[in-house]
């Protein structure tokens, strides 16, 4: 049974995505910041950068928009700084970037996608039985015809009548009349987006799902009437719990949004995956761990490889990783083992909404994938770089630590009226320089500097503090 489960807090929204009790997506919104995806603006061009193929586009917002030429109606050349566009956000804001956004845009509902005055007919990748493909294609004909725009039909139109189709395309059409450059000015908010609750009625909750479950009464009967309005004939539950009650601690989800906040996910064969990720990509390695196996060793990894597939497309989802993915699955030298893996890896990444692209496997043994991305990761939502690591998950050895002390003590050589010096030591410190051994007295004598070393454990476990204390005159 798929469930929605939404956690409505103070500050924040969390919502988690259930397939037989398995947290398979987590979503959150902030009331302080919320997400601008598909959001579209009237903007002013604000700066043209041929070079790149880039223009950037002030909307009102901290930092400016960028939009690719691939993304641009016009052609860049054609283009000039002060000209009005209509730009839609395509991925928010992340680090020093700023958000990315097209002028191809689009309106999005249940069972289609509208798309103004693009005159083309798409369907959902995700539909592969050729007949539906062809049944949708032309359902999508004869509602666009005689107009010029275009529709994309999404999975969701396979179980509804043409009626009900036919009727959301009208009030996505009704929608974008309203949407004009026309008497706008820069900044103009011409459509906003639905509410990430709303968002989830809308792309998640399908002809499977059978309960969404919240702790609000409020949204609770706004769900309802959602529900009413939209499919009428949906059996979907919507239950309302107590406010006061952690849904996520009920629905067992705490420990799995948890986990996506480690590194490392243990298998239940024994195996592991390992997920780190860089600016650039994330890479994903993949280890046999305690798992030995009782059969042949091709065999062994195969299965560890398989469960990992399978995990690994989850995590993805889960963690709502984005951008370029290397996967470093264990060797496998016979081929159609690597393409059973190549398949059930595709097979997974099906079920995941965003758009993932599995380009194969390179010369040297990794699998290269790209995921569409949107906004920030999950662990990037609510974790912080470490103020004494700065964020690279090492500290200092204790000899540089030392070598820094020492640079300290080199400079006041100069300082004639010290007397002594006092240098405080977290504990943690002095007990690694106790191991290594170190004589913290060679320091001070080889700068003729009279010092006492103390422990002070309100220090951070990285550095020390130098205290100095002047001869009286």
């Amino acid at each position: 049974m798929n469930q929605i489960v939404a956690d409505i807090g103070a500050l924040e929204t969390r919502i988690a995505v259930l397939e037989n009790e398995v947290v398979k997506e987590l979503h959150f919104e902030r009331k302080s910041s919320t997400s601008i995806v598909n959001n579209i603006y009237c903007g002013t061009i604000i700066n043209i950068v041929k070079g790149i193929g880039t223009i950037f586009v002030d909307i009102g917002v901290e930092k400016n928009v960028f939009l690719h030429e691939t993304e641009l109606k016009t052609p860049i050349a054609r283009l000039n700084k002060g000209d009005k566009l209509l730009v839609q956000i395509k991925k928010d804001a992340l680090s020093e970037k700023g958000a990315k956004a097209t002028t191809f845009l689009s309106l999005p509902g249940k069972y289609v996608i509208f798309l103004p005055e693009e005159k083309q007919i798409g369907i959902s990748s995700r539909i592969t039985n050729q007949k539906d493909r062809e049944n949708l294609e032309a359902m999508g004909k004869e509602i666009i015809e005689g107009t010029s725009h275009g529709v994309v039909m999404r999975t969701e139109a396979l179980h509804q009548s043409s009626s009900r189709i036919r009727q959301e395309y009208q009030n996505l059409t009704t929608i974008w009349t309203s949407i004009t450059l026309e008497n706008a000015s820069k900044g103009d908010l011409l459509f906003q987006e639905e509410a990430l609750l709303d968002r989830l009625i809308r792309d998640v909750m399908n002809k499977d799902t059978k309960e969404f479950v919240i702790n609000d009464s409020l949204e609770a009967k706004r769900l309802r009437d959602i529900c009413q309005k939209r499919n009428p004939d949906d059996c979907i539950k919507i239950i309302e719990c107590d406010p006061d009650e952690n849904l996520f601690e009920r629905y067992h989800i705490e420990s799995q949004w948890k986990q996506a906040m480690q590194n490392k996910v243990s298998l239940e064969s024994g195996g592991s995956i390992v997920i780190n990720t860089t600016e650039a990509l994330t890479v994903i390695d993949v280890n046999t761990g305690k798992n030995i196996g009782s059969n042949r060793f091709e065999d062994t990894v195969l299965q560890i490889n398989l469960e990992a597939a399978v995990e690994i497309a989850r995590q993805l989802r889960l963690r709502d990783v984005g951008g370029i993915i290397v996967i470093d699955f264990i060797d496998m030298k016979k081929k159609h083992y690597q393409h059973k893996l190549l398949s059930l890896l595709k097979n997974e990444l099906k079920k995941d909404r965003q758009k993932t692209v599995v380009a194969g496997i390179t010369k040297l043994g990794l699998v290269e994938m790209t995921r569409r991305k949107t906004r920030e990761k999950v662990d990037q939502m609510f974790m912080e770089a470490c103020d004494a690591c700065s964020g690279t998950g090492f500290y200092p050895s204790v000899y540089q630590d030392l070598y820094i002390l020492e640079k300290k003590l080199r400079l006041l050589v100069k300082h004639k009226d010290i007397e002594q010096i006092k240098v405080c030591i977290h504990p943690q410190t002095w007990q690694k320089i106790q191991k290594e051994g170190l004589d913290l007295k060679v320091i001070t004598d080889k700068y003729n500097h009279k010092a006492m070393f103390i422990q002070d454990s309100l220090l951070t476990t990285r550095g020390f503090k130098v205290e100095l204390y002047k001869k009286e005159r």
